[in-house]
């Protein structure tokens, strides 16, 4: 009788095992704009007067999955190289996810949803606080 229940104990184990949906990854992605960048602003502004791959690179952000209930676990810090135009896209397991950019003046913190095979957008203003 008791290797019967163990069979069927672990039957039921393997079973669930099987059926179990693998989680699958998304992708973040979005646009970083930085400024300004030069004391006074013009339009169009100057060239000088533009962020280039190393202002992105100073304003890294970090992504942390939410677990229960705990303020988080770090899964990844990433610096962005956007080039000029800050565009960045993040691949990442299926889940919720806190992202902050913690750089400069403004500090920034968003709730994500990261969806296996699809694409979350999240563009970010960052104020450098050049005035």
């Amino acid at each position: 009788m008791r290797k019967i229940l163990v069979l069927l104990l672990a039957g039921f184990f393997l079973l669930g095992c099987s059926t179990a949906a693998p989680q699958g990854k998304g992708f973040l992605e979005g646009k970083i704009s930085i400024g300004p960048i030069c004391p006074v602003e013009r339009f169009p502004p100057e060239p000088q007067c533009r962020p280039t791959e190393q202002t992105f690179q100073a304003y890294p952000l970090t992504v942390y999955l939410i677990g229960n209930g705990d303020p988080g676990i770090l899964i990844k810090e990433t610096e962005f190289h956007g080039g000029t135009e800050g565009n960045y896209r993040i691949e990442l397991a299926a889940g919720s996810y806190v992202v902050r950019q913690e750089t400069g003046l403004s500090r920034f913190s968003e709730t994500v949803e990261i969806n296996a095979n699809e694409t979350t957008r999240l563009d970010i203003d960052i104020d450098t606080g050049i005035r």
